[in-house]
This record gives C-alpha cells, structure tokens and sequence, in this order.
C-alpha cells in the first residue's frame, strides 16, 4: 500500500490533478461538440475552483504550477505537440473563441465592445504569473520592511477564471500588437478576430505601512522586483520624495501604477510571442490612514448616519479618466457620485468617498471593494496585526448587511452585490461570500 501511494505522488506530483483533468475534460467535451449550444458557466468556474485547490501545493513554484497546467490539458487534449505550440493552441483555444452557434459561448465571444472572459489556459496561465511576481514581491519587501499586504482586483476574486493577458482581447480602444524582439516565435493570432491589444489585468495590492517615511525603503525593494523597468521605479521614486511635500485637506493615500514586464521578457512566456506586460497597481496606506478607510472609530454603521460620506484624498499618477465615483449598495443599485480631481506635481489629487449611507442603504467605495469581498490577507509583518482590524470591519459589515436584511424583507441583499465588479467574480467566491464562508 505504502509504495501505491508513492507512485501517485510521483504521477501527480506535491497535489491531486484529477479533478483539474477532469472537469476539463467535461468543458472540452461540449466545446469541442460543434452543435453545442450551450456552455454552463458552471464548468469554467468549477475548474477555477479546483485549479486554485492544487495551486496550494506550488507557492513560491508557479512557474513549475504553470507547466502542469499545461501538462493536464495537453493530456486531455490528447496534444503531443512541443511546449509553445501547445501553449499557443490552448491560449487562443479555437473551441471556445470561434465555436459556432456562438450564442451559448458568448462570454468567450461576447458582442463588442464587451470584453471576452480568457480562455482557461490563459486565464491560468496569467494568474500562475501575477501570483510568482506577489510572491517575488513578497520576499524583497520582508527583507528589511515591516509591512501588511491585502490582495483585491481580479487576481483575487476572479484567480484561474478572469485574469487576462494582455496579448489580445476586445474592448473601445486597441493597439497594433508587436512580437517582442526576444521572441523566437511571431505573436501568436488570435483565430477569426480582428489584431487588437489590451492591457492585461492589472494586480490591486493594498499596502499598508506603519508611516508614509516607510515609502522610501519600499521604493528601494521595487527597484530589485524583476520585471520592473529602471525608467518606471525611477518615476515611482520621484512620487515618493514628492509626496510629503503636498498639503492635504483630510487622509490620504498613496497611489502608483507600476508596470511589469514591459521592457523584459517574461521567461514564463519565453518562446511563446505573448505579450507579458500588465500594471501592479499599488494602494499604500499608513496605519492610521488604513484604520480612516476600515471605519476604525465607529462601533457599527448606524442608519443614524443618513447621508455621510466619508472622504479621502488619493495621490494618484493620472486623473482616473475623468470617471465618476462609483458605489454599490447591498442590492446592486449604482450611486454615481462627483470624483473631483486637481493637478498637483507628479500627478493628481483625486478625492473619493470612503463609503455612503444613503437611503438607508451602506455603499462601500472603491477601496473599500479592494479589501471586499475576501479580506485576502497575503502577509502581516507589522506588531499589531492588521488581521485584527480587518475582522473588526468584517463585522460591521455583516451586521449593517443584517440589519439592511431586516428592513428590507423581501428584496435579496447580498455582499456580493456591493461590489462594482461582481459581475467578474468566480462562481465560487460569490459562494463563499454569500452563503457565509467569508461573513
């Protein structure tokens, strides 16, 4: 018995493959049927779901966790073709981009100018090399940094299912793609579409430091993450010295743009013709700034509080677009609010609501939507963890959510539905929000 146990974990290597292997072979059944009709979202979510299980068993080794992904589809698949066709092939997965009748695939194919969901393998692909580069990150910044991590954006809620790459896609504005010239290959075509480039997902991390002054050494730990171009870590650096120097009417924020892989190759992509380059998108906060945006100084979210709205001033690179501010309440109805921006030295100082009650309804803002809805805690090195302050925030949003339920009987009040980009959330997390794993 004991050497039938080891012969699996030899084949299967530091996790259990079958469930990956075989809910993608229950996906590509009906994909590559051509009179299907229909695709459960289901499928694709569930795989995302057992991808991020054995995901577990590699951290610190994604790029070992990249190649079995490709391992377990190429076997499915029956492919005994070289790694970067094989890789090619999969990443612009014909099966699902160009099957027809397209009206059951439409997330794959949606109608422009609506952004595809990526395929699974680019999809895992992309998360295996946003979760090395966190985990890069990681070590550099524990070196001498004493510092607390929050991970949101896509690569949180939406990991192996909607994180995309940024060598094709469709939405209103698109580039000519260019083979980068340490590529053996040419870029890989995306079949039956029109040559278009987008930005990859962006990577949201909250940083929270003990003081602003620690800035410096993190810009110092960034100069050495590999991907970082020295022309943008240099740019980030002159927004830290400059930081200090702005007057601020009420808390405030540090945040930048730093791109990855945009001058370098990735060698997760080498010999494959893809585009590497996507932002990590960094939201630093000093401690006390942190406990402002997790509402530390109110022991529950009152309806008395009718019509509050809690600010904070955003240092940030660009004006965000002009966009408004947008939040969410518990029911899924949007508040578009004014987001007022000025020009100061070496970027914008953007002004954004914290949180609203209106109507007696709670609408979370946009930072706030990066710690909800997994409070995904990466690592917390400060001496009093943050930890404790985000389970103090989970609380008083369950119990505003509670009482929400309370007034409202008969409407389907969800965390889940607070969030600007639920839409974009794997099956699975909106599961564990909503049905009590997470609240």
């Amino acid at each position: 018995m004991l050497v039938l146990i080891e012969n699996v974990q030899m084949v299967l290597g530091p996790a259990d493959w079958r469930l990956v292997e075989g809910i993608y072979r229950q996906l590509c059944r009906i994909a590559k049927t051509e009179a299907a009709a229909h695709l459960p979202a289901a499928l694709p979510g569930f795989l995302a779901q057992a991808l991020g299980r054995v995901s577990s068993g590699y951290v610190g080794h994604e790029a070992e966790l990249a190649d079995r992904v490709r391992q377990a589809f190429a076997l499915v698949d029956e492919d005994t073709t070289d790694r970067p066709q094989s890789c090619r092939r999969l990443y612009f997965d014909e099966r699902l981009l160009t099957h027809s009748p397209a009206v059951g695939f439409t997330e794959y194919n949606p109608p422009s100018p609506q952004r595809r969901r990526p395929t699974p393998y680019e999809a895992a692909l992309e998360t295996c090399r946003r979760l090395r580069d966190l985990h890069t990150l990681q070590t550099l910044i524990r070196d001498d940094l004493r510092c607390a991590a929050i991970l949101g954006g896509s690569i949180s809620y939406g990991r192996f299912i909607n994180v995309r790459g940024a060598s094709w896609g469709r939405g209103q504005e698109t580039k000519a793609r260019q083979a980068p010239e340490t590529s053996e290959v040419a870029v890989a075509s995306a079949p039956g579409r029109a040559d278009e480039l987008l930005d990859g997902s962006d990577t949201d991390l909250v940083l929270v430091l003990n003081e602003y002054a620690d800035l410096n050494r993190l810009g110092d730990r960034l100069a050495s993450l590999t991907g970082a171009a020295t022309a943008e870590v240099d740019e980030l650096r002159v927004r830290i010295q400059t930081f200090p120097t702005l007057t601020f009417d009420d808390h405030r924020m540090f945040s930048h743009k730093l791109p990855l892989w945009n001058e370098q190759s990735d060698p997760l992509l080498d010999k494959l013709g893809l585009e590497g380059k996507y932002i990590l998108s960094l939201h630093i906060f000093s401690r006390s700034d942190f406990d402002h945006l997790l509402l530390h100084d109110l022991p529950a979210l009152e309806f008395a509080h009718e019509g509050a709205v809690r600010t904070l001033s955003d240092y940030r690179p660009d004006p965000a677009n002009n966009r408004a501010d947008q939040q969410r309440d518990f029911a899924g109805s949007d508040l578009w609010m004014e987001r007022p921006f000025d020009p100061v030295e070496h970027g914008f100082q953007a002004r954004t609501a914290v949180c609203v009650i209106n109507e007696g309804r709670y609408h979370p803002g946009m930072y706030q939507n990066l710690i909800l809805p997994r409070f995904d805690l990466r690592w917390d090195d400060l001496s009093t963890p943050v930890s404790r302050q985000l389970e103090a925030f989970r609380w008083k949003i369950v119990e505003r959510l509670r009482r929400e339920k309370a007034q409202w009987p008969y409407e389907r009040l969800r965390l889940s539905l607070s969030h600007t980009r639920s839409e974009v959330f794997a099956p699975h997390v909106v599961r564990s929000v909503d049905e009590g794993l997470i609240i």
